[in-house]
């Protein structure tokens, strides 16, 4: 506990009762990793916070990719598997998680000898410690291995999987220099709403009192 209330204490809310029920969250989220990880099964512990460094070609252009993975474990057959824990409120939808691009570029890393030369992927999970299901254990929500998901539209056909296209299109992006307003999940509460062109005048608000 003295970690996580000095931790606490260091940020500056506004009111004590706040700073009490982040207190209190926080101790109902180390009590759900405790739980989680004393019953997992599932795999092997290979290490915890563990770097990753990879060079990849995209399209012609070269990309290293580099990273820090929460926990990395060994499965029944040897592939290596992905945990990514979360402390955050969203949950994302299961079809969100398939294409996840942390989590691909974490399966992409374990496929391009991050972890090991010859290494295989066998998937990715998010752990939302602060969100419980009905036993009070973490949520979970696991990603497909690139191996049996390759692709997730028939976008994906010309690249080998579904993360290669997605990075080789970022690329390209950073190459030109030209960066397309997208919409997503977050376009309702940005402040650039207003005057973002990817959204029409009604999202925008426009002509509103």
């Amino acid at each position: 506990d003295e970690l996580l209330e000095a931790g606490i204490a260091d940020i500056s809310y506004p009111s004590p009762w706040q700073a009490a029920a982040a207190l209190e969250a926080g101790r109902r989220a180390r009590r759900r990793a405790a739980d989680w990880l004393g019953g997992r099964e599932a795999g092997e512990q290979v290490g915890v916070e563990v770097p990753f460094r990879v060079a990849w070609e995209g399209d012609g252009a070269p990309v290293r990719l580099k990273g820090v993975v929460d926990r990395l474990e060994r499965g029944p057959d040897g592939e290596l598997c992905v945990v990514d824990f979360k402390t955050g409120p969203r949950l994302p939808s299961r079809r969100e998680v398939q294409g996840m691009e942390q989590l691909g570029a974490y399966q992409l890393a374990v496929e391009c000898g991050g972890f090991g030369a010859g290494a295989r992927s066998g998937g990715a999970s998010l752990v939302f410690l602060c969100e419980a299901d009905a036993n009070d254990r973490p949520k979970q929500f696991v990603q497909a291995a690139l191996s049996s998901a390759p692709h997730l539209d028939a976008d994906d056909d010309g690249q080998p999987t579904w993360v290669h296209r997605r990075l080789s299109k970022a690329v390209a992006i950073v190459q030109t220099g030209v960066y397309p307003a997208v919409r997503g999940r977050a376009c309702g509460g940005c402040a650039f709403a207003s005057g973002c062109p990817a959204l029409d005048e009604a999202e925008q608000g426009v002509g509103d009192d």
